[in-house]
């Protein structure tokens, strides 16, 4: 069974946990989402210096060592990278829409996670969201224990591209927007 959770003292911090069926608990989402959370800190420190307003979720993928018995929830994004040796981060972005908003404006806070993630490759779908809409858009999205692509479709997505940061430095790909 899958129950979704969230601390006492911070609303926006869902994740799952799964239990048996006697009611043991199997695993939880609770540490890689607070790693979430320090890695969309950072780009969000970054971005907020520009003007530009956005939520992030990260997610980490393929762990060399299973992060599954980790209980401190004060382990530092370079302690749990160095512990666990994640294969790269993954994520979702939304941005409001605003004048002359580029790709290239994101490269210094994709590039500050990729540092601060010891090197780890860090790829985000980033979406921007009709201005209109951004506010509720946002609301939604803090609810969500884990956004996917699907949630993107109730709303006016203006432009959307994927950047990446990796050894190679930064790239962009546009995948939607206006124009297209």
């Amino acid at each position: 069974m899958t129950t979704y959770l969230h601390p006492a003292h911070n609303k926006n911090a869902i994740f799952s946990a799964v239990m048996d069926k006697d009611g043991r608990l199997l695993s939880d989402s609770y540490i890689p989402r607070l790693i979430s959370d320090q890695l969309n800190q950072i780009i969000k420190e970054d971005l907020a210096a520009k003007g530009i307003e956005r939520e992030t979720f990260t997610f980490i993928m393929n762990n060399e060592t299973s992060s599954s018995s980790e209980t401190n929830p004060e382990i530092s994004l370079e302690d749990y990278v160095a512990a666990y040796k994640p294969e790269y981060f993954s994520g979702h972005m939304i941005v409001k829409e605003s004048p002359n908003l580029t790709p290239e404006q994101f490269e210094s806070a994709l590039r500050a996670v990729y540092e601060a993630g010891l090197k780890t490759v860090y790829q985000v779908g980033i979406r921007v969201i009709a201005a209109d809409e951004f506010g509720e858009c946002v609301k939604e999205f803090k609810s969500l224990s884990e956004p996917s692509s699907s949630f993107f479709i109730d709303y006016n997505v203006v432009d959307e591209f994927e950047a990446v940061v990796d050894a190679n430095g930064y790239n962009y790909q546009k995948v939607a927007g206006d124009g297209e």
